[in-house]
């Protein structure tokens, strides 16, 4: 065997390999927002008296305005919209 055809047949199975990954994620389960929340945020925002908002409060926030406070942590003095 030459080494054009060990180079190819090497760069063939690391192209195969990293295809396995993508292929997993697309079959994957849709994720149910619900079943998120109810798993890692209920904890906190469905307890009255707590400082976290209620469900009822988020529900009026812009899912963008979650995301950003998620992934940033609370901005104080910005706007709720």
């Amino acid at each position: 065997m030459t080494s054009a055809t060990q180079l190819f047949l090497v760069t063939l199975s690391v192209l195969f390999l990293s295809a396995i990954p993508v292929a997993l994620a697309q079959t994957a389960a849709p994720v149910s927002g619900a079943e998120v929340y109810q798993k890692r945020c209920a904890a906190c925002h469905d307890q009255p008296g707590n400082r976290a908002p209620a469900r009822d409060s988020l529900q009026k926030i812009p899912a963008v305005r979650i995301l950003r406070t998620l992934d940033f942590g609370l901005m104080m003095g910005m706007p709720t919209r």
